[in-house]
């Protein structure tokens, strides 16, 4: 994983456009194995970008966000009709749920996106501070744990 970015290259890389949460909830998806995923999933819209906040559960018994955050991507760029060119996903795995800390954990995650398969592959991640995603979606962050 890289570095923190700072946040100046958060903003440079994003910009500070007026945001505007879509969604929040539960979404369902089945990776590998045979039990369903689910994660918590905040959608915001800016000017120049769609921001997905992908968050692990711990009730999640399916594959981890982290494992298939291609996969979670693909589809919920298709099932909220988000176009994959704007898309910058962030992932988040609370303190609770991680096995050497207690604090949350963002990542902003690079994805390769393929349009003749429209599904997105290899991930890179790149650790992000609250702080700076609080800037990106423009709004304090108060995690509410779903389940």
């Amino acid at each position: 994983m890289s570095p923190p970015a700072s946040p100046v290259t958060v903003i440079s890389l994003f910009g500070t456009h007026h945001t505007m949460k879509h969604h929040d909830g539960l979404f369902y998806y089945w990776g590998y194995g045979t039990r369903q995923g689910m994660c918590r999933i905040r959608i915001y819209h800016t000017q120049l970008h769609t921001i997905v906040v992908a968050s692990e559960l711990r009730d999640n018994r399916g594959s981890s966000v982290t494992s298939f955050i291609d996969g979670v991507a693909t589809k919920v760029a298709r099932e909220f009709d988000l176009r994959p060119d704007r898309l910058v996903v962030i992932e988040h795995r609370p303190g609770p749920a991680r096995i050497f800390s207690s604090a949350d954990e963002y990542t902003l995650v690079h994805l390769d996106y393929h349009g003749a398969i429209e599904a997105f592959s290899n991930p890179r991640w790149r650790l992000l501070t609250r702080e700076e995603v609080e800037v990106l979606i423009e709004e304090a962050i108060h995690e509410r744990h779903l389940n």
